[in-house]
């Protein structure tokens, strides 16, 4: 079945504006987010006609999870008896709507990811929240060994999403719900040296914003970072990289305060697929941070030298597969500082019937401020998640489990535990395609 232009660009408007957005709970998008969404669609349909594409695409989703949680904001034990009479548990029914639009052909490759979340909770707490994510990925091949890469996404959530994130990368800090906004942009130039050698020049923009809060302090930054890779391919079994990367993350002034870090890092990697089931990587290297703190004029630095590493193995069994990860990183953080991560995660899965599935995940993160002096201020989290799914048929599945979160201050010894359940169902309709030579 071929469409024209015109018609899809009116499916696109019948399905995205009225089915996506306006059906789920009467929501009622904000004029930014619309524009956003028009401009890179529009971005998309003319490089379509420009260059004639062999294939576009649409494939929608819908995802609604209920949840109790008893201590949904990870508050500690000396907080919740400052708040006497206040529930900390919550009820939740979250609807996730997605669409993903794209465009490809032999030279190209475009796709537009969109997602929108309501959350509605019963709770104590203002939780409610609609949440928007909007990526943007483009590759086109310039020549045999040359290839051009843009991506940049949108996303608009809370603190409650981005701060107690399920990969733990953020500060654990959350005893208000603001909302967060986080735009970026990446080019990447990829260049074929030969059949097994590869280099790789990337560049990215982020910027992010935090409502103001009247409990915590969260700070806006930016983040500029360039890295420079190169790879290569030994055996079949056998790879290895290098990576150079320079990353400048600056806080504004913020109550005559201003924060600035400049880190530079570099890190060897090899991967080795050690047998059919078996695969396991290594990246180790070093960095060296340079913080400046002004205040009032008076500038402070803090140089820091450390390390960067990563261990991955997997294993596949027949009817399943095992993995666990550890790594070391540094990442900017809602709180204006960089946080020096240490992660340790596991996961299994197993099938025991074509339609059902069980998996385990959990891990171990310690997270700290950089700089030179212990400042006493690490969190510890451990996560355990149970989950069994149920397969109905390759385009619906529903799930349930269960997931513990403590998270422990070093600052003052205290503690936050969190007990949830969830079912979760699932539906994915089959893409819609259509191809045009």
């Amino acid at each position: 079945m071929d469409f024209d232009r015109n018609s899809l660009i009116s499916m696109r408007c019948k399905f995205f504006d009225c089915w996506l957005f306006d059906d789920l709970c009467s929501l009622h998008r904000p004029v930014w987010f619309e524009s956003l969404y028009i401009v890179f669609f529009l971005l998309s349909t003319g490089w379509v006609g420009v260059a004639q594409a062999r294939e576009i695409y649409i494939q929608p989703s819908i995802n609604i999870t209920t949840k109790y949680d008893d201590n949904i904001r990870l508050m500690t034990e000396d907080r919740a008896d400052l708040l006497d009479g206040f529930d900390t548990s919550a009820y939740g029914v979250i609807t996730r709507a997605n669409a993903k639009l794209g465009v490809r052909s032999d030279r190209y490759d475009l796709l537009l990811d969109s997602q929108v979340v309501i959350n509605r909770y019963s709770s104590d707490f203002d939780l409610d929240s609609e949440d928007y994510f909007v990526n943007f990925t483009s590759n086109f091949n310039a020549t045999e060994k040359s290839i051009f890469s843009l991506s940049g996404d949108y996303t608009q959530n809370t603190t409650l999403t981005s701060e107690l994130s399920d990969d733990e990368t953020g500060t654990g800090l959350v005893e208000d719900n603001p909302t967060r906004e986080q735009w970026s942009v990446s080019p990447t130039w990829t260049y074929l040296l030969s059949e097994t050698q590869f280099l790789q020049v990337n560049y990215s923009h982020s910027d992010v914003s935090y409502e103001e809060s009247d409990f915590n302090n969260y700070f806006d930054y930016t983040i500029d970072r360039g890295t420079l890779s190169y790879s290569k391919q030994w055996l079949p079994v056998l790879r290895n990289f290098y990576n150079v990367s320079v990353m400048y993350f600056e806080v504004p002034e913020n109550l005559g305060t201003k924060r600035e870090t400049l880190e530079y890092s570099i890190d060897v990697g090899v991967e080795y697929q050690i047998s059919p089931t078996w695969f396991a990587s290594l990246t180790a290297g070093g960095r060296f941070n340079q913080t400046d703190i002004t205040f009032e004029e008076v500038k402070n630095s803090d140089d820091v030298l450390g390390m960067i590493f990563s261990f991955n193995i997997d294993k596949q069994f027949e009817t399943g597969n095992a993995g666990i990860n550890y790594s070391r990183s540094t990442n900017p953080r809602g709180d204006g500082r960089l946080q020096l991560l240490d992660r340790f995660d596991a996961n299994f899965s197993h099938r025991f019937t074509h339609n059902l599935h069980f998996s385990l995940t959990g891990g171990v993160s310690v997270s700290s401020n950089s700089g030179s002096e212990d400042e006493g201020n690490d969190r510890t989290n451990y996560r355990v998640r149970p989950t069994i799914s149920w397969l109905f048929n390759r385009n619906t599945r529903l799930s349930g489990g269960y997931q513990f979160r403590r998270q422990e201050f070093e600052r003052d010894d205290s503690v936050a535990e969190s007990n949830s359940f969830f079912l979760n169902f699932n539906y994915q309709w089959d893409m819609l395609a259509t191809q045009r030579y």
